[in-house]
């Protein structure tokens, strides 16, 4: 290799020349399998990112890709549920492309053999998976949110999905904003201000549904803060705050994710999107030529164009962030365990003062203590102009702090623990009212007790809780319900909410305190003090109204209440209601739920009332739905002793399952049969019970 020379195996004398280039591939890591004095010959090694680490938009395009070449091989066109594109496009594939390769085939096949006589199309369904793809559904609770009755062709994939952007729907409204510009002719800077209040929503989903840590994010946020160094020094700005910089590097990382999301928005309002580019270059010379720059580092570092879209929108950053430029009197800063809390929380505070008090300094659970202290260092060393700080910390190591801190700086340090977004606007209130740093945290630390208060008259948005005894799925769907049902211009926040906490804390959950209850909807009553509770017993047989129209009629207008009650009659048929509440076709389940409830009625000679029937509905509709994505429910109490006492009730239940079993290769665990038996037998549920199951009532009771 060295010398570009070789010889035959066997023949040591005979030497042949070759300028050959060699390419070597391998699935291990270079440094661990090769020997070095080989692998100190390979000049450049590349490596190539697994499936798992590669963006979003780049694995949609690769499963669409592969759907069309299995339309090639099969003749047919295929078409897959929203469900199944979206558990696709987010399990991890250890086997990579190929892996995904092989899990489409198998899956094509399977449909195809079941859709033969369908000439025309094939579609993949949640069943047609493998079982490591269902379990991974099970476990993903944000794929509750697609259903597996929506299909989508392979050419319409990306059509499906670009609203599910929040940068593009952000984006959007840019453009439709632009369009009103244009249509009242107002001024750019009213146009941008409204801009700003639009951002300000995408920001804090920035913080709530992205507090991840990666490699990637690391590296993005370390090029960022050298960028912003360079431009900081060439421009004479003043210095970003870390949580400044936290939020261009979500961006970043959602503008690379959203990127051809972003172009497909850019070529249908291409027109409008560089106009809007060359006024705000017009009008804002300074400032755009700031964003040049770091778009151009950027887009130099990391190989991509951001077009009219991304100048548009860091230019709104740089906007939103000098929105209040007046210097804090005592600059504060937050340090707290986890990704993205500390920043979370100084932004909140920020907003809600409307000035730039608190900076953040984020802690991951796995960095170094003495890594923060340095940071905290740097930070201190530059505020130069101030002799004093406030440093506010949450728990554990950092309580400690104040130890690495003597001669940081010849400055005043004060130190408050316990951080919460309260106790941040409650110091930066008193910040503002530039009251002495000892006084601040006097008061602080004084009024943040641990207590208990309660405030008659203090003014709480309205909520409704969503709970289900199995989980939060399915409290989340019928959250989602309820919302579709109340008018567009009422509200009312709807929540769903863990059913085993609300039993536990009951009125004492911190949802009680930011919220003012309206009542509770679900498929169990967790019996909390005057909170009103509603059952989907109640909504299917059209039974509620009455208790609605009671808790609505103060907050209201009869419009709004008739409007509500026609979408009840609508969202809450049994039909719509399966159909919601599982990825299963509603009339198949139901047709198969009816047959499991006549035969237990069947066997224990008994007819139970419409309200228990109704909740078994329900209830066993979302048990099938859990046996096939293979999902766990919570552990069922005293179990051996159900296993012992109740062998007839067990022997009944399953044969009645049996054809359930055989159709969707389940098995019902014996826990699962113990929630039915509750939902029988703890509901006064019979109302006419056989002379010959007398005794067997007995010894259930």
């Amino acid at each position: 290799m060295d010398k570009g020379i070789y010889h035959m195996v066997g023949d040591n004398d005979t030497w042949y020349v070759s300028n050959a280039r060699l390419i070597f591939a391998t699935t291990e890591q270079p440094d661990e399998v090769l020997l070095k004095t080989l692998l100190r010959r390979i000049p450049l090694i590349v490596k190539v990112p697994s499936l798992a680490e590669r963006p979003l938009q780049e694995k949609r395009e690769l499963l669409q890709f592969l759907i069309q070449e299995e339309e090639k091989h099969i003749q047919r066109k295929i078409s897959m549920s929203d469900l199944v594109f979206r558990t696709l496009e987010r399990h991890t594939f250890t086997g990579n492309i190929g892996e995904l390769k092989n899990v489409i085939r198998a899956s094509v096949a399977k449909a195809f053999l079941r859709n033969q006589k369908d000439m025309d199309d094939v579609s993949l369904h949640i069943y047609d998976l493998s079982s490591d793809l269902l379990e991974s559904t099970g476990k993903d609770v944000t794929l509750y949110d697609y259903d597996d009755r929506t299909m989508i062709h392979s050419e319409d994939m990306f059509l499906s999905i670009h609203k599910d952007s929040r940068l593009y729907n952000f984006n959007a409204y840019l453009i439709h904003k632009f369009h009103t510009l244009h249509a009242y002719e107002k001024d750019l800077n009213a146009y941008l201000d409204s801009c700003c209040l639009k951002l300000e929503q995408y920001i804090d989903s920035l913080f709530t549904e992205h507090t991840y840590h990666s490699p990637k994010l690391d590296m993005i946020n370390h090029l960022l803060t050298n960028i912003m160094n360079i431009v900081i020094h060439k421009y004479d700005l003043e210095k970003f705050s870390n949580n400044e910089i936290s939020m261009i590097v979500h961006f970043l990382n959602d503008y690379m994710q959203s990127l051809s999301s972003i172009n497909q928005l850019k070529i249908q309002n291409r027109k409008e999107a560089e106009e809007l580019q060359n006024r705000i270059h017009n009008e804002y010379t300074n400032e755009y030529n700031v964003i040049g720059d770091i778009w151009q580092l950027i887009s130099d570092a990391l190989s991509f164009t951001p077009g009219p879209f991304g100048y548009l929108d860091l230019f709104l950053f740089f906007r939103y962030f000098n929105r209040e430029m007046v210097a804090s009197p005592i600059p504060a800063v937050i340090i707290a365990h986890g990704y993205a809390i500390a920043s979370g929380i100084a932004e909140v505070a920020n907003q809600l003062l409307k000035q730039r008090i608190f900076d953040a300094i984020d802690m991951p659970i796995e960095s170094d203590f003495n890594d923060t202290v340095k940071k905290l260092g740097e930070y201190i060393k530059g505020k130069e102009n101030y002799n004093e700080v406030i440093v506010m910390v949450d728990m554990g190591s950092l309580e400690a702090i104040h130890q690495k801190m003597e001669g940081m700086k010849r400055m005043d340090i004060g130190i408050i623990n316990n951080v919460t977004t309260k106790l941040a606007l409650d110091i930066g209130s008193m910040i503002l009212e530039e009251m002495p740093i000892q006084e601040i945290l006097k008061q602080a630390s004084h009024r943040n007790q641990y207590r208990y208060e309660f405030v008659k008259n203090r003014k709480k948005q309205d909520a409704i809780l969503a709970v289900c005894e199995t989980g939060i799925g399915t409290a989340e769907k019928i959250s989602k319900l309820m919302e579709d049902s109340l008018p567009k211009t009422v509200s009312i926040a709807m929540i769903p909410y863990d059913y085993d906490s609300l039993v536990k804390s009951g009125t004492t959950s911190l949802v009680f305190e930011k919220y003012n209850v309206l009542f509770t909807v679900g498929t169990k009553d967790p019996k909390i003090f005057d909170v009103p509770f509603i059952s989907l017993e109640e909504m299917i047989e059209q039974k509620s109204v009455e208790k609605t129209n009671s808790v609505f009629e103060s907050i209201m207008r009869p419009d709004q209440i008739e409007t509500f009650n026609e979408n009840m009659i609508k969202n809450f048929s049994m039909d719509n209601l399966l159909s919601y509440l599982t990825i299963l076709d509603s009339d198949k389940i139901i047709d198969s739920v009816e047959k499991i409830i006549k035969t237990i009625q069947k066997e224990l000679h008994m007819k139970l009332s419409s309200s228990v029937i109704l909740g078994l509905y329900i209830h066993i509709s979302c048990l099938i739905e859990r046996l096939i994505i293979n999902k766990n429910v919570t552990k069922f109490e005293h179990l051996e002793t159900f296993e012992k006492t109740q062998t007839e009730f067990i022997r009944i239940v399953k044969k009645a399952f049996h054809d359930v079993e055989q159709h969707y290769n389940v098995k019902i665990p014996v826990s699962e049969i113990g929630y039915i038996y509750e939902c029988i037998f703890q509901r006064d549920s019979v109302k006419e019970v056989d002379e010959s199951v007398n005794e067997l009532w007995d010894s259930i009771e």
